[in-house]
């Protein structure tokens, strides 16, 4: 008889946004109140020093916390605005997976214009930033303007792929290279009002 034996995977990122000690922020967590915010939300919030924001949209398919952002340029932060994990111990480590739930609330039309982007890179052993995952306005109503975020499955600049809505959709990536240390850092730019994202449940196998 013979015995097949399951390989491990090794488990390298789980960011769940229940904290903030595993990432850094190019900018620091605020809301105004309204429309124009960056933070955690969902078990608990964390705007910063500043109040639970009221525009807050009611997304789907994410359980405990998520970090969300609307209007990033609000309250004066520099776009894109950087999340960034640092250093991550992938030694001896092949067949690197990426998952990420991503989801931004498509109003009627909806809000998402040319220039906004959500962008996903990963670098292996401090080697330049490589791009994993790509969103950018696609679907527009007028001109470049109100349309919603796709997948740019090429890096070309163009939304071919599957267009995020409300709901947290899951998307996975293979990460080729392999090395000492990754690091993994999302840009996201969003600039007017219901121009929105969310993301959670980042996680990172070998």
């Amino acid at each position: 008889m013979f015995l097949v034996m399951g390989i491990s995977k090794a488990q390298i990122l789980n960011e769940t946004f229940d904290d903030t000690s595993n990432f850094t922020t190019s900018t620091p967590f605020f809301s105004n109140g309204d429309r124009a915010f960056f933070g955690i939300t969902g078990d608990t919030n964390d705007f910063g020093s500043n109040s639970q924001p009221s525009g807050l949209k009611p997304y789907e398919g994410f359980l405990g916390n998520y970090l969300t952002g609307m209007r990033l340029n609000g309250l004066g932060a520099d776009l894109p605005i950087t999340i960034t994990w640092e250093n991550l111990d992938i030694q001896n480590i092949t067949d690197l997976e990426f998952k990420g739930d991503f989801a931004e609330y498509v109003d009627s039309p909806g809000h998402i214009d040319a220039g906004d982007f959500i962008l996903v890179e990963y670098q292996i052993d401090g080697n330049g930033y490589e791009p994993l995952l790509s969103f950018v306005g696609a679907d527009f109503s007028s001109g470049s303007h109100n349309g919603v975020f796709r997948e740019d499955t090429n890096f070309d600049g163009t939304g071919d792929g599957q267009a995020l809505n409300y709901q947290a959709q899951r998307f996975t990536k293979s990460i080729l290279d392999t090395g000492q240390t990754l690091d993994l850092r999302i840009l996201v730019s969003v600039n007017a009002h219901e121009e929105d994202f969310a993301m959670d449940n980042l996680i990172i196998t070998g």
